[in-house]
């Protein structure tokens, strides 16, 4: 029997990638890949009473101690 192993980090942002809403439906919230090959997260709020959408963007990435979340891109 073989088998092989791979480092975690190396497959853990895909297994991320997809969509979440949560319970209230405020924020939804997206994992992608980007063209260049990085993983971002996207919020995005939706303000009923004003009637006004914001949303933001950041960048994930990894380093000998796991996986973070950049602020602001």
């Amino acid at each position: 029997m073989r088998t092989e192993e791979y480092p975690v980090e190396q497959y853990f942002q895909s297994l991320w990638l997809g969509a979440w809403t949560s319970v209230s439906g405020n924020p939804d919230v997206y994992v992608y890949q980007s063209y260049n090959g990085n993983y971002c997260l996207l919020a995005y709020y939706y303000d009923k009473e004003s009637e006004r959408g914001n949303f933001s963007c950041h960048e994930i990435g990894t380093d000998e101690g796991g996986c973070y979340v950049g602020i602001g891109m």
